[in-house]
């Protein structure tokens, strides 16, 4: 059963990698570190990178490569320790030059919480999502930078140094203007060779 499960695996996604955010000195943005690689479809011009954090409080993001365009799925939040989260949310998995379109799950922080800081760093392409979606993001994200602004404030009052947030509402805003809304059932493309349909997996 599970050598069963496995071949379906490898028959419905490209290639699987665990990647690090890209530095000043990697110019090439294909140049992922890789801990599993699988063929999908056996197809080398596609490729998916799919990151996870170490620890539990994770977020989400997912590369997809299609020849030479690449699709950010979900740009999550991470949430922890001020100092540390902080850190880990300023890094973005490639240049923002490089991504041709994004495509939004869902409206929680883990999965949408950095798409301003993605707008607020010059992303000014389509964001992908349904329109429940969208509505959620809109209350949330203006939450999350309502939240970082009064953490700075308090941080900067009480002498405890500064962190400036990642992003205020005028970038919650920008992002809202390029959410570009699908209902479920719904098949659209969102670049050449990538199409898309929402479904209703009962998770929000």
């Amino acid at each position: 059963a599970d050598a069963a499960a496995d071949q379906e695996d490898q028959e419905q996604a490209a290639l699987l990698v665990i990647f690090q955010p890209v530095g000043d000195d990697e110019r090439a943005h294909r140049d992922h570190r890789a801990d599993r690689e699988v063929d999908l479809a056996g197809d080398d011009d596609q490729r998916l990178t799919e990151r996870h954090d170490a620890d539990q409080r994770r977020r989400e993001r997912h590369l997809l490569e299609v020849g030479d365009k690449l699709v950010l799925l979900d740009c999550g939040l991470f949430q922890g320790h001020r100092a540390a989260s902080h850190r880990k949310n300023q890094e973005l998995p490639v240049s923002v030059e490089h991504i041709d379109a994004v495509v939004l799950s869902h409206a929680h922080i883990d999965h949408s919480g950095r798409l301003p800081y993605l707008t607020r760093n010059g992303y000014a392409g389509k964001i992908w999502s349904t329109p429940a979606t969208r509505d959620l993001c809109a209350l949330m994200l203006a939450d999350s930078a309502h939240i970082q602004k009064k953490d700075a404030e308090h941080l900067k009052k009480h002498h405890r140094g500064f962190i400036e947030p990642l992003y205020d509402q005028n970038d919650v805003d920008r992002t809202l203007e390029l959410m570009h809304t699908v209902p479920y059932g719904k098949s659209f493309q969102v670049v050449p060779g990538v199409e898309v349909t929402f479904l209703d997996a009962g998770h929000i």
